[in-house]
């Protein structure tokens, strides 16, 4: 025998206890009749026994239309049995026909949103007999959208990334099924995803589990409307598995003939539209710890202040040049294969080259590799050399240092006719 279920499908466990009740209580009374009639009614005794047993014992069971896990109602219970099957690899439904909702050949997640739309909206039209008419046509969607992310060139350095999933549904859509391959055809070796989140913009989107190679993404709109718009639903993470240049393409797939990616309206799937979004890895910076350097020192002597300067990028490694404007400053270490994020060198002056006065340079970054902005393109330096109490001997310009313009003031007065040197007050 096969029952329908009611419009008020809320009220059928009350009912049926209720039913239940009843027939116990007849059940019972007639059993306490026969034992208070027993000498006198012997021949029907048995009879009567096998009646009184019958309406004691518990209720033949009866099938009802959208009881996909048989516990003889239609409820909340079933729509998360039916999502179980179709996208977390459980069982199937007890009787598979009760489960045939939408009257499209197949169990999929579409009988799961009809059942919801009757039980939250009574929009199915019910009540009605569970079955096949049809098939579904997977047409293709005109507008309703899912876009995938794809990121390519992921350089040595960058170990994890994280990518959306984003959706644009329109108002009649009553859900989604999008199984996703763990590697995408238009991805290397590089990286595999790893976790998958949901972004809570939406209440009903929900993540199966890997069955192979292949996780779904799938939601029933409770709330009706609710995934109408673009929704960020998903961030997907992948996590570097082998070094090189990675490539990652996010791919969606069909399970089988019948659970194919896919969008839920009025009973019928379709194929959304699939559109790839190219997301550009934001360009890593140089940062530099220290933009200026002042420095003072006594004519002939290096200055005694030292400066530490550190160079930093927060994923990429950067490898990159100093280049100085001047021999007064003093870089360590410097090589000349150049530097790599993180690295640290001193910077001093030195006044053994340089006379009394005030002095600028600079130390420039250059040669980054790969390019990147840096958050300043050199460090300026100033350098302030004072007269020393004694001048060394020579110091005929008495500038605090010997150096050749001392002896181009010497070859002048010994040999061009020159002024002769004068004493250093």
């Amino acid at each position: 025998m096969r029952i329908t279920v009611p419009h008020i499908w809320r009220d059928i466990p009350f009912l049926y206890l209720k039913g239940m009740v009843k027939e116990k209580k007849k059940s019972q009374a007639l059993t306490n009749h026969l034992k208070e009639n027993t000498a006198m009614r012997k021949k029907p005794l048995f009879l009567t026994a096998v009646l009184a047993t019958m309406l004691l014992a518990q209720p033949t069971f009866c099938q009802v239309c959208g009881d996909a896990n048989g516990d003889g109602n239609a409820n909340i219970g079933d729509i998360a049995y039916i999502l179980n099957y179709t996208a977390l690899n459980g069982a199937p439904p007890v009787v598979p026909e009760d489960a045939e909702l939408d009257h499209r050949d197949g169990i999929t997640f579409s009988d799961a949103a009809t059942l919801a739309d009757y039980m939250f909206w009574s929009l199915a039209p019910f009540p009605y007999t569970c079955g096949v008419t049809g098939t579904y046509s997977f047409a293709p969607a005109s507008s309703d959208t899912v876009f995938l992310p794809r990121m390519l060139g992921i350089p040595d350095g960058i170990d994890s990334v994280q990518l959306p999933v984003t959706t644009s549904f329109e108002t009649d859509l009553r859900g989604y099924y999008l199984p996703l391959l763990r590697t995408g055809s238009g991805s290397n070796d590089a990286f595999s995803i790893t976790g998958i989140a949901n972004t809570n913009e939406v209440a009903y989107s929900s993540i199966g589990s890997w069955i192979a190679d292949t996780l779904v993404l799938f939601g029933v709109d409770f709330n009706r409307g609710e995934f109408a718009g673009k929704h960020n639903l998903y961030t997907l993470t992948y996590n570097r598995v082998n070094p090189g240049t990675g490539d990652i393409v996010t791919e969606l797939t069909d399970r089988n003939a019948l659970w194919r990616y896919a969008i839920e309206k009025n009973g019928d799937l379709f194929r959304p539209v699939v559109v790839y979004e190219d997301i550009i890895l934001a360009p890593e910076t140089l940062l530099v710890s220290l933009t200026e350097l002042s420095f003072t020192a006594t004519a002939g002597k290096p200055s005694r202040d030292t400066f530490t300067v550190e160079f930093t990028s927060s994923s990429i490694p950067i490898s990159f040049n100093l280049t100085l404007t001047d021999p007064w400053i003093i870089v360590e270490p410097l090589p000349p294969e150049g530097l790599v994020t993180p690295a640290t060198v001193t910077v001093t002056a030195d006044a053994t080259q340089v006379g009394i006065g005030n002095y600028t340079g600079e130390i420039s970054i250059v040669d980054l590799d790969p390019p990147a902005p840096t958050t300043t393109d050199a460090i300026d330096i100033y350098f302030t050399v004072n007269e020393p109490g004694l001048y060394p001997s020579g110091d005929f310009d008495c500038d605090g240092i010997v150096d050749i313009s001392d002896l181009t003031i010497l070859i002048f007065y010994l040999f061009l006719d020159g002024d002769p040197p004068t004493p250093c007050d």
